[in-house]
This record gives structure tokens, C-alpha cells and sequence, in this order.
């Protein structure tokens, strides 16, 4: 229980009814969760809007509102009503504060980029593991309070998510948490109330933009921008065109480079082939720790491993252990290698936009496979755009492309698979279409001969397909076990 004047004490704030000394036991932002002597936080949402229900938090005996506009609910009713001018803002500002403000008891590393946010977060904490250092995450692939990994909704959740989530890092002596800060979290203020030690920009590429999205790609980059505003060093990619501006933009207290001929770059990077696993090694030049592998192919691995190495170096960890870290990193859905035969590879990669799927499918070609298949769909209710760029990219950089479903959400699959076939026919590419994703990988692994590398991407680390609102189990590394074992 917390007191609802020290709640919103660092607010600006005016009281429309009741008082504010009231106890509160919980924090609720859904209406359907709203509960005696809560705080409901009314947010405006792209379905619904909170102040809709200030009539049923009275009902519920909530012990107070907070507003940007004057609800009506029972006169006789006790519950306080405070106006603010930001309800999502305040939301994380009462939210670390109910939570004792766990952000300050550990180091923070915020990462944005329009890709390589997961991957870089996992190469953190690995390194960070090798050098002694606990740390939790928060990201694409769920939510890790230093024990397990747990579901996420989000890449970057509701504020009153990550500040439990960080009190529970802060108990299990986590001194670290790496969290992705996509650019609709920022925008939603979702990480207000936070100051970051370290915030990394990877790159910017064209994505995101859309209904439910962001309303034109200057907004985006402004979004991402805003993570720069609240953290104490800035580390950005001096490969990146949109570094220079994005330091333009920054309120770091110090900004430092990595790639681009800076103190931290690599050098001699040159592919690696075990058998169907596909690796990179390098040199960094501002490191006396003998030569790297990583176990993930591609230039763009280099980069995100180099802002890793970046950000484990602020926090003082030894040489021995960036190499040790980096040597054994592996991440569900980004690069993943799955290996059911030895004479081809398979790729399982969350790559779902046309830049990304461009990226991977550019460095598996490096490794001069046999024929490179691709398999992959578009989400629904997401821009059309994407669609087409990725079905021209595919068509464009694969010798053979399996057109099928990803998660096609509430439009019919065929209709999405249409406007990939858009795409795709602008250029000479070969494909075909089978709209079920199991069948698609089915035929995958029935055409795949030696020296081929069959790359499954857009689903990555998730484990569903969401049609109609549900989510359907889908798992495709159980798919390929149960269709390898069936050959």
C-alpha cells in the first residue's frame, strides 16, 4: 500500500474531487482489472478509452483516478478524481514510484534500431554473464527477471510492466537490465520515469510506418530519437547514416561511435563454415583479447557485436570475457540455426520487414549455398508496403521463394499472399504459393538438396500464429523435428 499524495507528488496535478490521502493498493491501467482501493490510470487507447470507465472504478471502490479530462461517476462516491496533463506519462512516473524506483538500483542500457535490437540485447547479457554480472532483459523475446524467461505482449511493454519487472531483477540481485526501446514504446511514453546509463542506436531503416503505427518515417526517427533524452551515454553506429542526426537530437551527457573507423571497429572479418553451422570471425582494434567468433553469420552480427562490445566495455568487462560471451551467444529466432541434416542449413529468423529480410538474405548469399530458399508471409493489419517490398526483396535475392502465412491477424491470408505476389512479380524471381505454413515447410524440406540453405523467416522466436484474434500453437523448430522424422 502507498499513499496516493506520494504517488503523484513529482506530477503536476490538480485535484477535481476527493482527497489524496488515500491509501492505494494496486496500480490498473485496464478496466477490466480494476479492483478495490486501486489507482486507475485512464489511458486512450487505439480501441478504447479509459476515462469511459470512471462510473465503474466508483463501482469498484477504486481509490482514485487519474484524468486529462473531467469524468462524471455518483456524486456520493469517495474515489479521488486528479487531473494530469499526460496520463501515459504519469502512469510510469507513479508506476516506478509505487515499485521504490528499482530503475535506480541497478545499470540501465536501452537499445533502438529498426533491427539488431534483440540480438545485441542478447550478446550483452552474455558477455555480461561471462564477466560475473547478473542482468535482466526486457524485449522482443519476453521478459527475464534474472531466472527465466517469461511471455511478453510487447517488444517494449506497458511502463507499470517494466517497473515490476525491474523490481523483481532488483530482488533476484540483478545489476544490470537491458531493454529494447522500440520506437512506439517511446512514443507511448512507455519508458518515462527512467534514466538510462547507456543508450545504443543500431540503424534506421523504412518500417513501422502506418495505421497503428507511426503517421510518417520523420515521427519514427523522432520516436527513436527520444531514448537519447533520457539516458547519461549515447553509443550510436557510425555506419549509420541517421547517426549524425540522430546525435543532433541527442540530451546525453556524452556521446561515443562504434564501427566507422572508430576506437571500436573490426577488422580482417572473415565467414566461418562448420558443417551447417554458418559463423564470422573478427578483430576489434580497440581489444587485446586475440581473435572472435561468433556464431551467427552476417556483417550486420559484426555490427550489433561490436555495440555490444561497445557498451560491456563502459562497464569495465575484461577482453577475455567479450570473446567468451560472443563465442557462445545464440538467439531464439534471430539467425538461428536448426539442424535436422548435415548437407544443408536451415535458418529459422524473425526478420518480417523488407530491410531485415534484405539483410539476411544478402548474407546467407555470402556463403555460396547450392540455392537459397525462402520461405515467409506478411502480418496482417500492417502496411501494405511491406508487403510489396517483401515480396520484391525475396524475389530479387532468393533462387526459389515459398510464398505462405505468418501471422495474418484479421485480413484473409490469400489477400496478403496477393500483394506479396505484387512484389514478387516485379522482378524474375521463382516462387511458389501454399498458403498453409506447415505445408510450406513440408515442401521446404522435401525440394532441400546439398550444399542448399532454407531460410524460414518472419516467425522467429514466436511460437503461435495468430489468426482472428487467437493465437494458434506454432512452433517451427518442432514442426521441422516432426517433419524430419517423418522422412
Amino acid at each position: 500500500m502507498e499513499q496516493l499524495v506520494k504517488l503523484i507528488s513529482g506530477l503536476p496535478y490538480e485535484v477535481l474531487r476527493g482527497s489524496v490521502h488515500r491509501q492505494v493498493r494496486d496500480i490498473v491501467y485496464h478496466s477490466d482489472r480494476i479492483t478495490k482501493d486501486c489507482l486507475f490510470v485512464c489511458i486512450r487507447g487505439d480501441k478504447a478509452d479509459g476515462h469511459r470507465f470512471a462510473a465503474k472504478a466508483a463501482a469498484a471502490q477504486a481509490a482514485a483516478i487519474l484524468v486529462e479530462e473531467i469524468c462524471e461517476f455518483p456524486a456520493e462516491s469517495p474515489m479521488a478524481m486528479i487531473k494530469v496533463p499526460d496520463t501515459r506519462e504519469a502512469l510510469a512516473q507513479v508506476s516506478h514510484c509505487f515499485f521504490g524506483y528499482p530503475a535506480r538500483k541497478m545499470t540501465l542500457i536501452g537499445i533502438t534500431g529498426t533491427k539488431g535490437k534483440t540480438t545485441t540485447a542478447c550478446m550483452i547479457r552474455e558477455i555480461l554473464a561471462a564477466a560475473g554480472m547478473r542482468s535482466g532483459y526486457i524485449g522482443t523475446l519476453g521478459i527475464d527477471c534474472g531466472y527465466r524467461m517469461t511471455e511478453g505482449t510487447h517488444t517494449t511493454p506497458e511502463s507499470y510492466v517494466i517497473a515490476e519487472a525491474l523490481a523483481q531483477m532488483a530482488e533476484c540481485g540483478c545489476m544490470a537490465a537491458v531493454i529494447e526501446a522500440s520506437s512506439i514504446g517511446l512514443k507511448m511514453q512507455r519508458l518515462c520515469g527512467m534514466v538510462f546509463d547507456i543508450g545504443v542506436f543500431l540503424n534506421f531503416g523504412n518500417d513501422h510506418v502506418g495505421t497503428g503505427e507511426h503517421k510518417d518515417a520523420e515521427e519514427y526517427f523522432r520516436s527513436k530519437a527520444k531514448l537519447f533524452r533520457q539516458c547519461r551515454l549515447g553509443i550510436l553506429n557510425a555506419e549509420d547514416q541517421k547517426s549524425r542526426v540522430m546525435a543532433s537530437l541527442s540530451g546525453c551527457e556524452s556521446l561515443s561511435f562504434f564501427g566507422g573507423g572508430y576506437e571500436i571497429c573490426a577488422s580482417c572479418v572473415r565467414r566461418e563454415c562448420m558443417g551447417a553451422q554458418l559463423g564470422v570471425s573478427f578483430d576489434v582494434s580497440a581489444l587485446n583479447c586475440g581473435r572472435i567468433f561468433l556464431p551467427l553469420p552476417g556483417m550486420f552480427n559484426v555490427e550489433n557485436a561490436l555495440a555490444a562490445i561497445a557498451v560491456c566495455r563502459e562497464l569495465s568487462a575484461a577482453p577475455s570475457a567479450i570473446r567468451a560471451g560472443l563465442r557462445r551467444v545464440s538467439i531464439l529466432g534471430r539467425m538461428e540455426n536448426v539442424s535436422v541434416r548435415p548437407d544443408y542449413a536451415i535458418y529459422i529468423d524473425y526478420a518480417h520487414n523488407a530491410m531485415a529480410l534484405q539483410g539476411v538474405l544478402k548474407t546467407l548469399r555470402e556463403y555460396q549455398p547450392t540455392r537459397l530458399i525462402c520461405l515467409f508471409g506478411c502480418g496482417g493489419n500492417r502496411s501494405r508496403d511491406r508487403r510489396f517490398e517483401m515480396g520484391e526483396t525475396s524475389g530479387r535475392l532468393a533462387d526459389l521463394s515459398i510464398v505462405t502465412s505468418d501471422n495474418p491477424r484479421y485480413e484473409e491470408p490469400d489477400a496478403i499472399i496477393d500483394d506479396i505476389l505484387t512484389g514478387m512479380r516485379r522482378t524474375n524471381g521463382r516462387y511458389v504459393r501454399i498458403p498453409d505454413r506447415w505445408e510450406a515447410i513440408a515442401y521446404a524440406l522435401k525440394i532441400a538438396r546439398s550444399g542448399d540453405i532454407v531460410l524460414l523467416a518472419g516467425k522467429g522466436h514466436e511460437m503461435y500464429q495468430e489468426i482472428c484474434g487467437k493465437k494458434y500453437p506454432m512452433d517451427e523448430r518442432r514442426i521441422l523435428a516432426a517433419l524430419s522424422g517423418c522422412r
